[in-house]
């Protein structure tokens, strides 16, 4: 009797396991590797955002670069906390902390003082928007999951948003005049 008890336990608690690891693999198969992909890099790219907006707060000397910093830190804390409760509901584990390549160009960006601090912050905002952009875009564009597309089709707006500012403000972080106004000049002088 004890034997049969034995077994019947074994048999309960190996199909019970058997249950939980297939509905956890099934959950887990349900997202593809690229969506998955998209959760963790879109994390790291708020992540690396905040922590840009946070050393500009610090070391900017102009007011264009102080505004985009503000605008950064506060959209992309919302978009990192809308992430979050995606991840979850999704069982994905986002990272904590930007990338290594971030975090090597924000001690680089660090270095910097005054007004080179100050182009240097734009232009790294106008590289890293155009590539989230474009991140972004494909995974609205491509993903198979419903709630990852919304997510990327709600943050684009954001983004070109930040994009727009940076184009706006990096001749200003030099002290050039923005192109369409130079342009202008210069055709009607000849």
């Amino acid at each position: 009797m004890k034997r049969i008890n034995k077994l019947l336990l074994t048999t309960v608690l190996s199909g019970g396991i058997g249950l939980w690891g297939a509905a956890a693999l099934a959950a887990d198969e349900g997202l593809s590797h690229s969506d998955k992909a998209f959760l963790k890099d879109a994390a790291e790219i708020n992540l690396g955002e905040i922590k840009e907006g946070e050393a500009a707060q610090q070391k900017a000397v102009g007011s264009e670069a102080k505004m985009m910093a503000e605008h950064i830190i506060k959209d992309h804390q919302e978009a990192q906390a809308d992430l979050e409760k995606l991840a979850q509901s999704k069982s994905v584990e986002l990272p904590k902390e930007p990338s290594l390549t971030q975090k090597a160009s924000l001690a680089l960006l660090e270095k910097k003082e005054g007004e080179k601090f100050d182009k240097d912050f734009l232009d790294s905002q106008l590289k890293g928007h155009k590539k989230a952009i474009a991140l972004f875009e494909k995974t609205a564009k491509e993903s198979k999951d419903a709630d990852i597309k919304a997510y990327a089709e709600k943050m684009l707006p954001g983004l070109k948003s930040h994009l727009a500012m940076a184009e706006k403000s990096t001749p200003a972080a030099v002290g050039e005049a923005p192109m369409k106004h130079a342009n202008r000049t210069h055709k009607s002088n000849q």
